[in-house]
């Protein structure tokens, strides 16, 4: 995207013109670390222009604003959602700042070769279902430890990461651990999209790098037929593969702000 704006990058902060920071939701108090690397790039690059690439904001509007004192360049806020960009505009800055709204970074890889391959490999080979098991999670999943202590301590890291991805592999198909959100939104689902029913259920929180690779996550949601998350790139990524996607609509304004802004026009989409 940046590229495609003629942006180049340069060989440190101390050169630029401009720093980009990364969208997401880093700037909520899910993360409070976000709030202090954006203290920092306030204090240390006062005179540098600043911009969001479309986040996810949330926070109290004064204590956000104090986060600036001392900027002199303007910065530049992209929300994702509706309420995130109302909140920016709630803000009374200290510096010059503009707004605006645009979709989620991840809708920048529609028409690249990264989905056209999905899409032509594509299969309907289980039912995924995908719930976060971090501090944002709403159904109660949570990650179990994988190993004993020795198996932290004494293997190398490459042989630990082989063997957690097939653990998690083997328990990504046990449905006697599924959640009762992800059991009430099976039955949903199967019942909008008959003929699936026979198909195996893979459960597991494929975002986690412990619980697969990058390639193995894009591999999943290509080859499921119904996709049910609490993961909101999980259900950007199969809405543009054009699963049935349903889609929980989370703890806070997040999920809930960009399906209203990007996905509530795709059929296939559905907000649980």
């Amino acid at each position: 995207m940046l590229e495609s704006y003629g942006i180049k990058p340069v060989g440190g902060r101390g050169e630029a013109s401009l720093i980009v920071l990364n969208g997401g939701a880093l700037m909520t108090a899910f993360y409070k670390r976000g709030f202090e690397i954006l203290r920092w790039y306030n204090r240390d690059y006062a005179d540098t222009l600043l911009a969001f690439i479309p986040a996810t904001f949330g926070f109290e509007p004064d204590s956000f604003s104090e986060l600036f004192q001392g900027r002199r360049a303007p910065v530049y806020f992209y929300a994702r959602e509706q309420p995130s960009l109302d909140l920016l505009r709630s803000v009374k800055f200290p510096c010059p700042a503009q707004f605006g709204i645009d979709h989620d970074m991840a809708f920048h890889l529609q028409g690249t070769r990264y989905i056209e391959g999905l899409i032509s490999s594509q299969r309907n080979r289980h039912v995924l279902i995908v719930e976060r098991a971090d501090p944002e999670g709403t159904t109660g999943l949570r990650t179990a430890a994988i190993g004993p202590s020795f198996f932290k301590r004494y293997l190398p890291k490459a042989i630990k990461t082989r063997i957690k991805h097939a653990v998690w592999e083997r328990r990504a198909r046990d449905q006697t651990k599924l959640t009762e959100f992800a059991r009430t939104a099976l039955r949903g689902a199967l019942a909008d999209n008959p003929g699936w029913e026979s198909l195996p259920v893979f459960s597991a929180d494929i975002s986690a790098q412990e619980v697969c690779t990058f390639k193995r996550f894009s591999q999943l949601i290509a080859d499921a037929a119904v996709v049910i998350t609490t993961r909101m790139h999980v259900g950007i990524l199969a809405a543009m593969l054009g699963k049935p996607v349903y889609i929980n609509r989370g703890s806070h304004h997040k999920i809930r702000g960009v399906y209203e802004h990007s996905l509530k026009d795709l059929k296939h989409v559905q907000l649980i």
